[in-house]
């Protein structure tokens, strides 16, 4: 790839043409690609009352900060995720066309009110089960594959076949042949029609009928063309193959596609995403661009990340700081963080990151923000209250990062469908969009003011709480009362709701301890990453495209000042140090 070097400041006097901007992380990627919008909205012969330049960027964080960068020219773009985007724009205006390329497929599309995360229902999940003969996964004595297979319906992405058809794909590691069997695109497209029967989608379906509608559809291509004649894709290097095929189609039809990315921050390759698109991005007059400069790290750091590099982007830090020296810390984790805020001060913002959640769990376990882990016990008692006090610690969390509208739509969509409540609420009552969104407020609100009065009070108690207060407040609503000899009952008296508030998962995480996969897009004047001792081969003997080295390598590219890596064994840690680290407690 032969690009053209320039600056996060630097404007491009020719707008008319297709772009990939390779940018490593801290460049000002953000900045340049605002400044190139105001340029595009200024200067653009073609941007009419009707049309925008549509602007996809990964997470709704990253939406806000765009939008609040813009000031005004926000006016003319319409910029929000992938699946907003494409749902806003191509599912609900046409999903009503699906069930004619799908063989008939009922639809209710007229029941349709936006797209969530995909959590499995019991009743479905068991329609599902008997439809496909295996009811016997029902009984107790199979429990352990019935989890299994909960579990990997919360993994199904989407993938785009050898006919160039986008189907449903599990992607993970699979327990059985009979679960295996279970997970094939023509079972899960059978288990996918019980939720669109009831006007029920998630984000892989968005991304699903998009690809089937538009390849089905030409003419909406080309109608999505004239509204949009500029395309701009931020952190293309974790696109997915449905978004890859779109963004070709419509360059198609006329829209100037632009891509900024960096393959070496590819690390959703288990959704599907490869940096592969981004490296392969070829459209008819593209030029290639590269910021080369980094503006968030100091040298010492920028230094780390030149070494443990595998491709030939080298970076020069633009700040005039040279920095602490990067440090490794070993042993027993709460040791080695107290150890950390020692040498970078007791006052320093901690960003803590870690591979998984488990280990994120165990992070907030030494730093004292939680006393226990509890969703793998409260998870395994059943399926549907466990959910919905899922989406309502989420919901607080988003609550508590200003996103209450946002908190508010999920909730809503968790609790009732747009005819009827949703396990474990019931009633006979009209299901208004009015009802729907008032029961999420009042729900949000009382667990808000329960958390804040009452916070070490049981997952049980709060339950027995939430449910006096709303069917006191509620008429003709219930919710299903814990019998004392159910799992649930004695999942949710062992545990705190506290603790489900500071431990849940959530896609808009903005807590200074969270995977690394969430840290993406974000940075911190001081940085504390746990890597296990095996992720330090991933760091001293760096592969191309390997998917843990480039996981590790976005992890400690968060740090503007200061960094530490900690790994459990001190002489693995003590491997890092031709890397450029130190022991901060070394003579």
């Amino acid at each position: 790839m032969n690009a053209t070097e320039i600056k996060s400041d630097e404007r491009l006097d020719d707008i008319e043409h297709h772009f990939r901007v390779t940018a490593g992380p801290g460049s000002g990627k953000t900045h340049w690609l605002t400044h190139h919008i105001h340029n595009v909205a200024r200067r653009s012969s073609r941007l009419t009352s009707v049309s925008k330049i549509a602007v996809i960027s990964h997470t709704n964080v990253a939406v806000r900060e765009l939008v609040s960068r813009l000031g005004n020219t926000a006016g003319s773009t319409e910029i929000s995720t992938i699946h907003s985007f494409l749902y806003r724009n191509i599912v609900r205006p046409y999903l009503h066309l699906a069930p004619a390329i799908l063989g008939g497929t009922p639809i209710a599309h007229q029941d349709v009110n936006g797209h969530d995360e995909h959590h499995p229902y019991t009743r479905r999940l068991h329609d599902w089960l008997r439809s496909n003969g295996k009811a016997r996964l029902l009984l107790g004595s199979e429990k352990t594959k019935y989890k299994q297979i909960v579990k990997c319906l919360r993994a199904i992405g989407t993938q785009v076949n050898d006919h160039g058809d986008a189907e449903f794909v599990y992607f993970g590691d699979t327990y059985s042949q009979e679960v295996g069997n279970l997970l094939t695109h023509t079972s899960l497209l059978g288990y996918k029609k019980l939720y669109w029967e009831a006007g029920q989608l998630s984000h892989e379906d968005v991304l699903f009928f998009s690809h089937r509608l538009l390849k089905s559809f030409p003419n909406i291509c080309r109608f999505l063309s004239a509204r949009f004649p500029y395309l701009f894709i931020d952190e293309y290097q974790d696109t997915t193959p449905i978004p890859a095929d779109i963004a070709n189609w419509l360059s198609a039809e006329g829209t100037i596609v632009g891509v900024i990315g960096d393959p070496a921050q590819s690390i959703f390759g288990f959704a599907g995403a490869s940096q592969d698109h981004f490296q392969r991005h070829c459209l008819p007059g593209q030029r290639d661009y590269s910021i080369l400069g980094n503006r968030r790290s100091t040298a010492s750091i920028v230094s780390v990340l030149n070494k443990v590099r595998t491709d030939r982007l080298q970076q020069e830090s633009l700040r005039d700081a040279v920095g602490k020296t990067p440090i490794v810390v070993s042993g027993e984790l709460a040791t080695a963080i107290e150890t950390t805020r020692k040498f970078f001060g007791e006052d320093a913002d901690l960003l803590c990151l870690a591979r998984d959640h488990a280990s994120v769990s165990k992070i907030r376990l030494a730093l004292g923000h939680a006393t226990s882990n509890p969703w793998k016990l409260l998870d395994a008692s059943e399926v549907d209250r466990p959910r919905f006090l899922s989406q309502l610690a989420e919901s607080v969390s988003l609550s508590d990062q200003q996103m209450f509208d946002l908190a508010v739509r999920r909730l809503a969509r968790t609790c009732s469908s747009s005819k009827k409540l949703r396990a474990p609420f019931a009633g006979e009552i009209a299901v208004t969009q009015l009802f729907r969104y008032g029961f999420a407020v009042s729900l949000l609100e009382f667990s808000i003011n329960r958390c804040e009065f009452s916070p070490n009070e049981t997952c049980l108690d709060f339950y027995n709480g939430l449910r006096d207060f709303v069917m006191g407040e509620f008429s003709g609503v219930t919710i299903a009362k814990p019998k004392a000899i159910g799992k649930f009952y004695q999942a949710a008296q062992k545990i705190r709701f506290r603790d489900l508030l500071t431990t849940v998962r959530t896609s808009e995480e903005s807590r200074m301890t969270r995977t690394i996969h969430q840290a993406k897009g974000c940075e911190s004047h001081s940085c504390f990453v746990l890597l296990s001792d095996d992720a330090i081969d991933h760091l001293i003997n760096p592969v191309p495209m390997d998917q843990e080295h480039q996981i590790t390598y976005v992890a400690i590219s968060r740090a503007r000042d200061q960094l530490a890596i900690y790994c459990p064994s001190h002489d693995r840690a003590a491997e890092l140090i031709g890397l450029g680290f130190r022991n901060p407690i070394a003579k």
